[in-house]
């Protein structure tokens, strides 16, 4: 299929000579992916034009009102927020300390503080910490390197007790800056709890071994990963990552009943990560991988595609940066039952949040919801403890957390009891 098109076609839509799949099984990336272009995870637009008005957030949950009903609500510590935007200026109320706008465009914010993500990210935070100081760096869309450690040590100097960065970045090359891997260092130097979005790629990912040359297998029947359920329109965005500088090619195809399926976009590469961003019409859709050289060693993929489920997925290990990198802290996110939302990437070391929290302005939803409720957690542990490392806070998270089936999830209540037991919440449902 040296053409670009598809070869004979199956119901396996078989697409010719094939490299074999050893195993299924995920890889972390080290951190030397450069940043840009980004890609954050994002909830859907709220309706509503009031600002949320971030000093008089509700709690998201009774746990934290009974919490906060104890005196125990962030006071005295600092959260550094990381985002593209959060907003019009000034709208956001006096739980804002600092906000550093750090992209070199030279537009002013748009939308406002109800539909922005940025916002809303920081608006569960102060609702979970009402009293914490909240310092704000603003990237801008596709930040680039200098500018994401600009904002981490911006916050790093303003003294934050926790970073957190809700977002998912998806870069198509590695780059030389590990900035990511420096940020999770470096934050950890200074004695600062990085918390982020494990991200909503769960079913969004595919990983597996393979070796061999030709089209890449994602089962045993096809070398076609389809692309949403059912037909979709509008952008479609691939990542393809591996570890080596063997080549790989990355295509998005258009299935067409009657005719040969055509290749929409392709990316080809040596340097471990490959990328196609696209906009199509209505149709059906499908990713495909091909190495035009023999696979030796075996080498380990991971597939993710940035908005539609993939018919082809392996959940574990499903994270994009700042998530695989080092020592921040990930969070997952639940449903009403903290069980893990299908949607929601899985991580080793990952702890899990609320996947839906209603602020004054509108529902959060996936992993944007829970990160910063677990690092309004981590602030109201601060609060009540000051002596409290970031690696001790990250601790007492995991080990006050429930278990349920595959999910760890945080327990405010547990957390705070264990370093100030008068604020034990013995009546969680009364």
């Amino acid at each position: 299929m040296s053409d670009g098109h598809r070869g004979d076609r199956s119901d396996g839509r078989t697409l010719g000579a094939t490299a074999r799949v050893v195993i299924f099984s995920a890889i972390v990336l080290t951190a030397v992916l450069a940043v840009p272009p980004a890609e954050y995870t994002r909830t859907d637009a709220v309706d509503g034009t009031d600002a949320i008005g971030l000093a008089a957030a509700d709690p998201p949950d009774e746990d934290l009102r009974a919490l906060h009903d104890r005196g125990v609500t962030g006071e005295g510590v600092k959260i550094g927020i990381v985002g593209s935007s959060f907003g019009s200026y000034g709208n956001l109320g006096e739980g804002v300390a600092e906000r550093e706008r750090l992209h070199d465009s030279g537009a002013q914010p748009v939308g406002d503080s109800t539909t922005d993500h940025g916002a809303q990210v920081a608006s569960v935070v102060a609702g979970s910490a009402p009293d914490a100081e909240l310092y704000l760096a603003e990237l801008g869309d596709g930040p680039e390197s200098h500018t994401y450690r600009s904002a981490i040590a911006w916050l790093v100097d303003e003294e934050v007790d926790v970073i957190l960065d809700a977002g998912s970045y998806a870069p198509t090359d590695r780059g030389t800056a590990a900035v990511f891997g420096w940020a999770a260092e470096y934050t950890s130097q200074q004695d600062v709890l990085f918390v982020t979005s494990a991200g909503n790629y769960g079913n969004k990912h595919w990983a597996g071994t393979v070796e061999g040359s030709g089209w890449i297998p994602f089962d045993r029947t096809t070398e076609a990963n389809e692309i949403g359920e059912g037909t979709i329109d509008g952008p479609v965005s691939l990542r393809l990552y591996w570890e080596s500088d063997h080549p790989f090619e990355l295509y998005l195809f258009k299935h067409r009943p009657d005719a040969r399926d055509v290749v929409v976009a392709s990316a080809s590469e040596t340097d471990g990560a490959a990328g196609i961003d696209a906009t199509v019409p209505e149709g059906s859709y499908y990713a495909a991988v091909r190495t035009p050289e023999e696979v030796a060693p075996p080498e380990q993929l991971r597939l993710f595609s940035l908005h539609q489920p993939l018919a082809h997925t392996e959940p574990h290990d499903s994270v994009l940066e700042p998530a695989s990198t080092g020592s921040v802290l990930a969070v997952g996110a639940t449903t009403h039952d903290e069980l893990l939302r299908a949607d929601s990437s899985r991580h080793d070391s990952m702890i899990a949040g609320p996947g839906t929290v209603e602020t004054a302005g509108g529902e959060v939803v996936g992993t944007s919801a829970a990160a910063p409720y677990v690092a309004g957690t981590a602030a109201l542990l601060k609060s009540a403890d000051g002596s409290l490392s970031s690696d001790e806070t990250r601790e007492l998270l995991f080990s006050t957390a429930e278990r349920n089936g595959s999910a760890t999830v945080v327990d405010p209540a547990n957390a705070v009891s264990a370093v100030e037991p008068e604020a034990d919440i013995t009546d969680r449902d009364g």
